[in-house]
């Protein structure tokens, strides 16, 4: 096996230092003993110069104490850092920064400290750069999310006082129509009997509007109160309140149990629930019974629950529009309603930290998800 004399090793060694694009440099802590090439092209200065003036004088201010204190820690053999970044100070002033790489040499005449130098100039510029980019996007971001809760507290006041202002007026027509249709039941025209229907219609259709929005604008005003909730439990209650509307309806209601315990605040949760059941009983057609499957999976730390039913079904280019305040698909006379139940079902999810979704296809029912955090 060839092996190379101990000079021509020692000739390649030097050559590879003088080659390489890493800063080599050897010191005592006072003047630089040794430089390479690299130290000039990027340093900016000779090799004469660099060799007569003190190491400290090319580290940066902001970084000459540390360098400084370590390098003499280290030649009187304490531990200290072997890698760290600093900023140098180029000729003509030019700043750049450093990943150094130092290490102590015992050698016959005392210890020396030998560094490398990558110039990673380039990269902590990009970094400025990113750091200040997402600065501006936190900004932009926290400006946009306080003007649009702004936007939306304005909103729900307009929402609150104009469905609060208006009820005492709406109350007001509508006793007054009952009162006419009462005492003027036998002396009216068909014509008339039917006009004045069609305003105690329009009327208590408007109470029922103003009523959901009064409870939309109210949504989470109280504060949200998040504990352990059984769905089970929640879904009793719902269903005693809809009992009626089921019966009259001719409805089935199945639950797959058991259903996993959820994160949530119960009023919250009774609207979401009370909601699509409600839908699910009212949006199907007219010689259908309607049927509703409730069930629930995990997804993770999450809880979905699923409401299914055998109902008209949903276009697709309308399954993100019905969660908007009064989008309505059918007129009133078809299913009654007033477009906002769904709205009050998407906002509770939302301040539950939750998901809402449906999946649908028209003539063959909807499903909606609801996905929250379980316990």
């Amino acid at each position: 096996m060839e092996h190379f004399r101990v000079e021509d090793l020692n000739a390649l060694l030097s050559l590879s230092l003088e080659i390489i694009p890493a800063l080599v440099f050897i010191h005592r802590g006072g003047n630089l003993l040794y430089v390479n090439r690299a130290c000039e092209e990027v340093l900016g200065y000779s090799r004469e110069e660099i060799l007569n003036m003190p190491f400290w004088e090319i580290v940066h201010p902001e970084h000459r104490e540390m360098v400084k204190e370590r390098a003499l820690k280290r030649l009187k053999g304490e531990m200290v850092p072997e890698r760290y970044e600093m900023k140098v100070l180029c000729k003509g002033g030019v700043e750049k920064w450093f990943d150094m790489r130092v290490r102590l040499v015992d050698l016959k005449d005392g210890p020396v400290i030998l560094a490398s130098a990558l110039d990673i100039t380039e990269l902590k510029e990009k970094e400025e750069a990113l750091k200040q980019l997402n600065y501006e996007l936190d900004k932009i971001v926290q400006d946009r999310t306080y003007k649009l809760l702004s936007l939306t507290k304005d909103m729900e006041t307009l929402l609150y006082a104009i469905s609060h202002n208006l009820k005492s007026p709406l109350r007001a027509i509508e006793g007054f129509a009952e009162l006419l249709e009462l005492s003027l039941k036998e002396v009216l025209s068909e014509r008339d009997l039917h006009y004045l229907n069609n305003i105690l219609h329009a009327s208590r259709r408007m109470r029922k509007m103003l009523e959901d929005l009064s409870r939309y604008s109210k949504i989470g005003l109280k504060g949200v109160v998040i504990e352990a909730i059984s769905v089970e439990d929640v879904l009793e209650d719902v269903l005693f309140n809809l009992k009626e509307k089921i019966t009259s309806k001719n409805g089935e209601i199945s639950i797959r149990k058991p259903i996993p315990h959820v994160k949530a605040d119960r009023t919250l949760l009774e609207l979401i629930l009370s909601n699509l059941i409600d839908n699910a009983l009212t949006y199907v057609s007219k010689d259908t019974s309607p049927k509703v499957e409730i069930s629930a999976f995990q997804e993770g730390h999450y809880v979905v629950i699923s409401i299914k039913d055998n109902g008209i079904g949903i276009p697709h280019k309308f399954r993100e529009k019905i969660f908007d305040l009064f989008q309505r698909l059918h007129s009133e006379e078809e299913y009654p309603g007033t477009g906002i139940g769904l709205a009050i079902a998407k906002k509770a999810v939302e301040l539950l930290g939750g998901e809402i979704r449906v999946e649908s296809e028209v003539g063959f029912g909807s499903t909606f998800f609801v996905k929250l955090k379980g316990v």
